[in-house]
């Protein structure tokens, strides 16, 4: 009989050790989500000629992201597999939104309203243990966390010391207070996100403000959750024509775009004056100008 290291429990790769475990986990997860984006691109969330980038994204939310984070609040991965989610998440969303894979990365979360993989975990973890933090003083699992949070210090590898350092980060209450007096589980679930969502929020902005190609970008008005401005079709009575609108404008908005500018940079044989009014250089600004 063949000897395996691996079992699936609640889909879950449990293997030998903690690490196995998440490397298994981890793997599985993103193999999963790549069958299920490979499914809907016959539904035209593909990108280019396909649906519009706001509801190609609502349905990445649907079908593929929970499959991508299932059972990641238990294990909490570690950077190294969190990278591999990541580039995973921003690998398909750079093709939903039809920007080449240089695009920087803060713009398509910006955009997509998305939030990375670290904090879409961070967020189901609160929430696990707040359904812990709900539970009857003589059930186990309740019981395990109060012995845990008072006997290991933070160096330990303990679900609940991390559970402790994540609420720490986002600047929420001590993992005791929350087991003395736990809130709701609906007040709990918007607090969480309203913390998870502000940091995030300035995380990304202070990030985006080191890239001189997303100058243009606005972000004082981003909300995470909802998709930017630039993705809405608005009314039109075309919406594929605009769907292919919105893909140039994104590409102009980060700095993907190839005007005359660029080409010159590369090809001595091109010049970077404007082909339609022969004058000026054809930079972003210059192209918005005619826009």
């Amino acid at each position: 009989m063949p000897i395996s290291d691996k079992s699936p429990h609640l889909g879950i790769l449990r293997s030998t050790t903690s690490q196995k475990t998440q490397d298994a986990t981890v793997e599985q997860n993103i193999t999963k989500s790549r069958r299920a984006a490979y499914s809907l691109m016959s539904a035209g969330m593909h990108g280019e000629n396909g649906l519009d980038p706001s509801t190609a994204i609502q349905l990445f939310k649907t079908f593929v992201q929970p499959i991508l984070t299932y059972g990641l609040e238990v294990i909490l991965p570690t950077s190294k597999n969190l990278l591999k989610l990541e580039t995973f998440q921003k690998k398909i969303l750079k093709q939903i939104l039809s920007v080449p894979i240089s695009a920087p990365d803060p713009s398509v979360y910006i955009m997509s309203g998305i939030l990375p993989i670290e904090a879409q975990i961070d967020q189901k973890s609160l929430n696990l243990f707040n359904n812990i933090c709900n539970q009857n003083e003589n059930h186990l699992e309740k019981k395990i966390a109060r012995r845990q949070l008072i006997a290991k210090n933070q160096e330990s590898n303990s679900w609940f010391i991390a559970i402790k350092r994540v609420l720490f980060k986002y600047d929420l209450q001590s993992p005791i207070v929350l087991l003395n007096d736990p809130p709701t589980k609906y007040s709990w679930k918007k607090s969480v996100r309203l913390a998870i969502d502000h940091y995030w929020k300035n995380a990304l902005i202070q990030k985006s403000c080191t890239y001189k190609s997303l100058k243009y970008l606005g972000t004082s008005n981003i909300s995470p959750g909802k998709c930017h401005t630039l993705l809405s079709i608005g009314n039109t009575s075309d919406p594929t024509r605009e769907a292919v609108r919105i893909s140039v404008k994104l590409k102009v908005i980060t700095d993907t775009y190839i005007l005359q500018s660029h080409r010159s940079r590369y090809n001595l044989n091109e010049t970077p004056t404007c082909k339609l009014c022969d004058t000026d250089i054809e930079d972003r600004s210059h192209f918005f100008a005619y826009m």
